[in-house]
């Protein structure tokens, strides 16, 4: 430490080491100062990164939870709407789509069968990225009303041509079809007292009886159950695909479990071997079958059937459906040639199950990750 009565020479040398002792006092306080403000910047900044990540989690979350509204709710608008279990629907809405699809768990026999309906959903957030969630459920499906009662039933009368073909009410299926498999025989024909003529050969129908025609064909209808002004309205059951504007479906390239509902809204209709397909048909007129045109399940018809090909029909066919509105319809023929009406209750259970209701089997609602 300096004197104060130091000489000339002491002071100012006290003076220099007093000023660099200054010097470094300051240059600590500078170091210390860029340290305090570095270490407020970094918490600064780890704050906003802090900040933004948990922004990001709430957007992530608010548009998970989004997306999982959008698939809950197009499942359930799946199963209020819809009654099949095998066909895929996309259902949109202002927050996103979802995707449900079933696939076939089980045949359970006695027309039921268990289906796993899945959700599948896209929520496209305004900040941008996807989000997606999956939920699904099982749900069982019984087949519809209708019971077959004929291999075919023409309400207005049918002419056949000839000793040839088949009208047969034995049941065609295998038990390696369906679960339990073949079942009692039914009528080969259906038709109004005396509705059934043939001309030429040895009767054609077969079955239990040959010939069923011992009501009128208004009540022979009403027998069936079927609500054909509702089916034509499409409250009953929903069309998979109608013509005109439909392209015929092509059933080699669809799920083998799924048998569509086709609509021919025409007053008369035409089908040929392009035509030929599987699940229920339904015609608003009249039908005209050329060549080796191919059915197998359910063929409802409003009108006739004029069948002038090689034709063969596996199921179950019924015409005049348009008697129960109060319509003329005309006698359906059969001219010569092999043609085949031929009981099947398989596929005709399963082409009815398509239009039975869709019923979802309590606790088994789930979410997929």
């Amino acid at each position: 430490m300096c004197q104060t009565m130091a000489k000339p020479g002491r002071i100012r040398a006290c003076r220099m080491e007093s000023d660099s002792r200054v010097a470094a006092e300051g240059g600590f306080a500078l170091v210390a100062v860029l340290l305090t403000l570095v270490a407020l910047t970094a918490l600064a900044t780890g704050g906003f990164f802090i900040s933004n990540t948990d922004y990001k989690l709430s957007q992530n979350h608010t548009a998970g939870i989004r997306a999982f509204h959008v698939a809950d709710a197009a499942m359930y608008d799946h199963m209020g709407t819809n009654r099949r279990g095998h066909n895929s629907v996309t259902y949109t809405y202002a927050s996103g789509a979802a995707t449900v699809a079933g696939d076939t768990l089980l045949d359970l026999g006695d027309g039921n069968m268990l289906f796993r309906i899945t959700s599948r959903s896209t929520h496209l957030p305004a900040e941008g990225g996807m989000a997606a969630r999956t939920v699904s459920l099982i749900a069982m499906t019984h087949d519809g009303s209708l019971k077959a009662k004929s291999a075919l039933t023409a309400a207005s009368g049918i002419t056949k041509s000839g000793g040839s073909g088949t009208l047969d009410g034995n049941d065609e299926a295998l038990a390696a079809d369906c679960t339990p498999g073949p079942q009692p025989a039914v009528a080969g024909v259906e038709t109004y007292p005396g509705g059934y003529t043939q001309t030429g050969g040895s009767p054609v129908p077969t079955g239990n009886p040959p010939v069923e025609d011992s009501q009128s064909g208004y009540d022979l209808l009403v027998d069936l159950g079927l609500d054909w002004a509702g089916i034509l309205a499409g409250t009953v059951m929903t069309p998979d695909f109608v013509m005109p504007g439909d392209a015929w479906p092509n059933y080699n390239t669809m799920d083998p479990d799924w048998w569509p509902v086709t609509f021919m809204d025409q007053a008369n209709a035409t089908v040929g071997p392009t035509q030929s397909g599987r699940g229920t048909l339904i015609v608003k007129g009249n039908l005209d079958m050329n060549g080796a045109f191919t059915w197998e399940g359910i063929l409802l018809v409003g009108g006739a059937i004029f069948d002038n090909g090689n034709s063969t029909v596996t199921g179950t066919a019924v015409a005049g459906l348009n008697e129960l509105l109060g319509q003329f319809v005309p006698t359906s023929t059969i001219a010569n040639g092999t043609k085949k009406f031929v009981y099947n209750s398989c596929w005709v259970r399963y082409a009815a199950q398509q239009f039975g209701p869709l019923i979802e089997v309590p606790g088994t609602w789930s979410e997929s990750w």
